[in-house]
């Protein structure tokens, strides 16, 4: 096999394996927000949304809940303890998007 069309097949690869990642990180950590969101009238937990921004080259994950007591809950009061569910779903994405990424390459014999 030709070398150029070997690394023409890989750099598509490679590239899909990314865009399969990066269109699956958002759903991760909406899924993962929603399980540590506290729930009193569900109001909170329906607002929270993620979504990548930024380029295909340099996309940015957004997590966020769309309510004036949102960050109370995530960070805490002098009177309410915190009860994070953003910061965790950013986690688990960080811990787990490299391990969907590395199964997206195997997928396509990388």
């Amino acid at each position: 096999m030709d070398p150029e069309q070997t690394a023409q097949e890989v750099k598509k690869a490679l590239m899909e394996a990314f865009k399969a990642t990066v269109e699956a990180v958002p759903f991760m950590a909406e899924n993962v927000a929603i399980e540590k969101v506290p729930v009193d009238t569900g109001r909170l937990k329906g607002t929270i949304k993620a979504e990548i921004e930024g380029t295909s080259e340099n996309p940015v994950l957004v997590v966020s809940a769309n309510t004036d007591y949102a960050k109370y809950v995530e960070f805490g009061t002098h009177k309410m303890k915190a009860q994070p569910f953003l910061r965790p779903a950013i986690k688990y994405v960080e811990e787990n998007a490299p391990k969907l990424f590395e199964k997206e390459l195997k997928k396509r014999g990388l």
